[in-house]
């Protein structure tokens, strides 16, 4: 072996070794609900560098709405992004927004709830029904939201097509009683009308 290729070589089996070191420290991904876990798990989420510091600031009730549209309408798109990271600390923080009846964030709430059911489609349905068993309905108050961005025939269609489809009755039939009362509350608020 010459000089450069064991230079070469030595180089390979250090990057793959850093490559399979680094795989090795990815954070475990927790897919439960931020009421369900630990007080551990919750700080160690809240530690995550991963974590939005608008999402953050939003969680320690520090962040102020209006002041900037776009850092808004960000925190927004981080709440509802399709990744798992964080994900019970961001559901939870999107379905505190959804509870507070702070009318002033409802444009954004109707421009992101769909999108929140469309990217974390599973967690949220099955929320919803956990949330049911317990004589929760708190599916309830998501339904104005969407209701009002689907109000289009075609984008309501879209929507109802694709959380049918991901419900599959065989596995999900209890969960499928809430989609079914999900989907006829947005119909009565005129989801699909236009």
């Amino acid at each position: 072996m010459s000089g450069s290729t064991k230079y070469l070589f030595v180089f390979f089996v250090l990057i793959t070794a850093s490559l399979f070191a680094q795989k090795g420290q990815q954070k475990k991904i927790i897919l439960e609900y931020w009421e369900d876990m630990s007080k551990a798990e919750k700080d160690e989420m809240l530690k995550d560098s991963a974590l939005n510091l608008n999402a953050l600031a939003l969680f320690n009730k520090t962040y102020v709405w209006g002041i900037d549209n776009k850092a808004d309408v960000s925190l927004m798109k981080a709440l509802t992004w399709d990744k798992e990271n964080n994900l019970p600390l961001r559901f939870f923080l999107f379905n505190n927004l959804i509870s507070s009846g702070d009318t002033s964030l409802n444009k954004l709430l109707t421009e992101f709830s769909a999108k929140m059911l469309f990217n974390q489609t599973e967690f949220a349905l099955k929320y919803f029904h956990k949330q049911r068993l317990k004589k929760n309905n708190f599916y309830k108050k998501y339904v104005p939201f969407l209701a009002a961005d689907l109000d289009e025939k075609n984008e309501y269609g879209t929507f109802k097509d694709y959380i049918i489809f991901f419900i599959i009755p065989e596995k999900d039939k209890t969960i499928l009683q809430t989609v079914d009362l999900l989907l006829k509350e947005m119909e009565m608020l005129g989801a699909g009308k236009k």
